[in-house]
C-alpha cells in the first residue's frame, strides 16, 4: 500500500520521519532564493492540515522539534481539529517534546474541536503520567472538564491509571465532581473494576460506589478517541 507520507513536501516528510539531516537541508538551502521560499509553517495538503512541528511532535522527534523551534516555527500552529503540537505530544506521551514545547511557551489550553478535550485530557487518555505532571506544573486547571464534563481525575479513574489518579489527588483534584450523567470518579472506577483507583479515591469521596448511574446510561457516553491519535 502506498505511504501517504510520500506525497508530503520534503520538509514535512523529513519532519514526520525524524530525518534531521534532510530537515536541516530543507530549512537551509544553498540558494538564497530557495531560502526565501521556505515556508516553515506549511501544512499537509489533506483534511488534517498539520505543520512540520506538529508532525515531529506527534512522533517524539526531539531534535527535529528543537530545530524547528530555533527556526521560529509557530509553536501553537493547530491542525484542522484544533490540536496543537503540544496537544498531540501529550496525547502520544512524548514527555521530552512536551517539556521542550512548554519551555518554548506553548499554550497548554488547546481544545480538540470534536471531543472538547483540552491538552490535559489528551495526556490522560493513555495515562501519560509525566506529561500530566508537566501540564499541572505549568498551571493547567486540575479540574478542567470536557464536553462530557469528564475531569482528568474522572478519566484516569475510568481507565484505571492509578499513578495518574494519585498525582491528581496530590494536586487536590475534586474527587466528587461528577460527569454529565452524574457519575463520579469513584463510581466509574468501581464499575470498571479498577480496585487500585477505588482504594485511592474512597477516603476522599462523599459518594459510595452504589451511587453509580446504570450501565444503560453509561452507554450514552460519546466514544473515546482512538488509542493513538495522529500519524
Amino acid at each position: 500500500m502506498e505511504d501517504p507520507v510520500d506525497d508530503y513536501s520534503p520538509l514535512l516528510r523529513a519532519a514526520v520521519r525524524g530525518d534531521i539531516t534532510a530537515l536541516r537541508v530543507c530549512l537551509s538551502p544553498e540558494d538564497d532564493a530557495d531560502a526565501d521560499a521556505v515556508d516553515i509553517d506549511a501544512k499537509t495538503e489533506d483534511t488534517d492540515c498539520r505543520s512540520a512541528l506538529w508532525l515531529s511532535a506527534s512522533q517524539g522527534h526531539l531534535s527535529c522539534v528543537q530545530t524547528l523551534l530555533e527556526m521560529n516555527a509557530s509553536v501553537d500552529m493547530a491542525d484542522t481539529h484544533g490540536c496543537t503540537p503540544l496537544w498531540i505530544a501529550c496525547r502520544n506521551g512524548r514527555e521530552e517534546v512536551t517539556r521542550l514545547l512548554l519551555t518554548a511557551n506553548a499554550d497548554p489550553h488547546s481544545i480538540h474541536r470534536d471531543q472538547g478535550d483540552k491538552t490535559i485530557h489528551a495526556a490522560c487518555w493513555d495515562g501519560h503520567l509525566q506529561c500530566l505532571r508537566l501540564l499541572l506544573d505549568a498551571g493547567v486547571d486540575v479540574d478542567s472538564d470536557n464536553i462530557n464534563e469528564w475531569t482528568p481525575l474522572y478519566m484516569c479513574a475510568q481507565h484505571g491509571f492509578a499513578d495518574c489518579t494519585r498525582l491528581l489527588l496530590q494536586r487536590r483534584a475534586d474527587v466528587n465532581q461528577a460527569d454529565r450523567w452524574g457519575s463520579t470518579p469513584l463510581a466509574v472506577a468501581s464499575l470498571n473494576g479498577h480496585t487500585d483507583c477505588v482504594a485511592l479515591l474512597r477516603p476522599f469521596s462523599s459518594t459510595t460506589v452504589t451511587e453509580m448511574p446504570s450501565k444503560a446510561k453509561s452507554k450514552e457516553r460519546a466514544p473515546s478517541l482512538p488509542r493513538r491519535f495522529g500519524i
